[in-house]
């Protein structure tokens, strides 16, 4: 980095770039979106922000205090009062009790008292608290913002719109990391950001702090430098760690090897087995997940190409059926076009007669094609619709659940089919992957009466 950058690097950088307006924030578009309108509005409620660190709480209310009053009043309009401050009772009889009951002569809005981490305020202070909303809500708004809303008496709840504000996803962050990291000439590897994220667990103002500290402390932001400057377990630590818990030694020994990485680096017990955990459990995690995303893809292909094959199936046989109906319909044509022709060999007709003898046998025809056209037309919507719901096929051969049978999951399968699995596969539910036997099969009478009905109105899903 530059000289020029020496002094603000002392700044923090969860100050330095914190965003100014609400157009900077990232995340929690609605939050984001509603308080704009209460703003654009003039009807700003008392607000109530709770959720984790560094998600964006401050932040957001700072950004909407400057959009309500310009730099000249934010001083005069704008009360903030954070974890470095009394939480007793005295202070919202004092301070906060002072500022909502006056007003200033240079504003007739609204002024603007933000209590930060509030959860540590007493009940005492609280309810004090809450009688001053209740008077003097003409002249001042409140934004509670606290970590755990628990925290806070449901009388001061009640009072306030609240606002869950989560953790912020790596997509919101990495953004957000890589324009700072930009800004401050750092040079950082992809696992450093990784190393960062992870550490951070959605708090944003974790990954400044420990980008500026690890920033400081190295000429490079990788990740046995982040875990290195926060004293977090390498993943070399771990592995060794591991490998001494797995090697066979005796407890004893065991013990010894990982007390002793842990004194060497300082690292924290807690940490180690968070991460001993993440190792433990990535294969099985990571084989749950394959094998399920794998069978879900052959579940919807093989469903996919019998209903291609049914689909092939119905076209041909529709096809026939209009065949057959035009031919019908054209035999009936031909037997009217042969009577009608016999009709004329006949001398012993007068003229009249063998005009009344066509119209009948014409009107005769005409009957007999609007008939046979009914016959198909009543047919023919539930014809074109010839289609077997999913749910009525099971989740193994897809074929029509004949004797269904649910498992304590909730799915249910084709007995015949799941206990094949069962014997053949293994002792698990081939959709939810959890632990299955077969005495734990129930019959779904429920199941069979819907597919039975089905069956009753539709005989022809007995060749599905």
């Amino acid at each position: 980095m530059s000289d020029n950058n020496g002094p603000a690097l002392r700044k923090p950088w969860v100050e330095k770039y914190r965003p100014y307006s609400l157009d900077e924030l990232i995340s929690h578009d609605e939050i984001i979106s509603t308080i704009s309108r209460f703003i654009k509005q003039k009807q700003l409620p008392h607000l109530l922000f709770y959720g984790p660190p560094g998600t964006g709480k401050t932040s957001t209310i700072l950004a909407c205090a400057r959009q309500l009053y310009s730099p000249a009043l934010f001083k005069s309009m704008v009360l903030e009062l954070n974890a470095s401050d009394d939480r007793g009772i005295g202070i919202v009889r004092g301070q906060i009790l002072n500022f909502a009951s006056t007003r200033t002569i240079f504003c007739d809005t609204f002024k603007l008292i933000i209590l930060d981490e509030a959860d540590a305020m007493t009940n005492d202070a609280q309810n004090a608290l809450r009688r001053i909303i209740e008077k003097y809500t003409d002249n001042v708004r409140f934004c509670i913002i606290c970590n755990y809303l628990s925290k806070i008496i449901p009388a001061l709840q009640s009072r306030c719109t609240r606002f869950r504000f989560a953790p912020l996803s790596p997509d919101k962050m990495i953004p957000r990391l890589e324009q700072i990291v930009q800004s401050e000439e750092i040079q950082i590897t992809e696992n450093g950001k990784k190393a960062l994220l992870t550490l951070s667990k959605g708090d944003m103002r974790k990954v400044l702090n420990v980008l500026q500290s690890t920033a400081m402390a190295f000429d490079i932001v990788n990740e046995d430098n982040v875990y290195m400057c926060v004293g977090y377990p390498l993943r070399q630590d771990i592995e060794n760690i591991l490998k001494a818990l797995l090697s066979g030694q005796s407890f004893q020994d065991s013990f010894q090897n990982v007390d002793g990485a842990k004194c060497a680096r300082g690292l924290a017990l807690e940490d180690i087995i968070t991460e001993l955990h993440l190792i433990v459990m990535r294969p099985y995690d990571l084989s749950k997940e394959q094998r399920q995303n794998f069978g879900d893809d052959i579940t919807l292909q093989l469903r996919l190409a019998r209903k291609k094959r049914w689909n092939i199936v119905e076209e041909k046989r529709i096809q026939e059926e209009i065949e057959l109906q035009s031919y019908l319909n054209r035999l009936i044509k031909d037997d009217m076009e042969n009577r009608l022709s016999n009709l004329k060999l006949n001398e012993n007709l007068h003229e009249e007669q063998l005009k009344e003898k066509q119209q009948e046998i014409e009107q005769e025809c005409d009957d007999h094609i609007k008939e046979l056209n009914n016959i198909y037309s009543k047919v023919d919507e539930r014809r074109r619709k010839r289609d077997v719901p999913d749910f009525l096929c099971g989740k193994i051969s897809f074929e029509i659940l004949t004797d269904p049978v649910i498992t304590p999951s909730g799915i249910t399968y084709e007995r015949k089919d799941i206990e094949e699995h069962l014997q053949r596969v293994g002792h698990f539910d081939p959709v939810t992957r959890v632990k299955l036997t077969q005495d734990q099969l129930i019959p779904n009478f429920s199941m069979k009466e819907v597919v039975d009905s089905f069956i009753a109105e539709n005989e022809w899903s007995l060749d599905y």
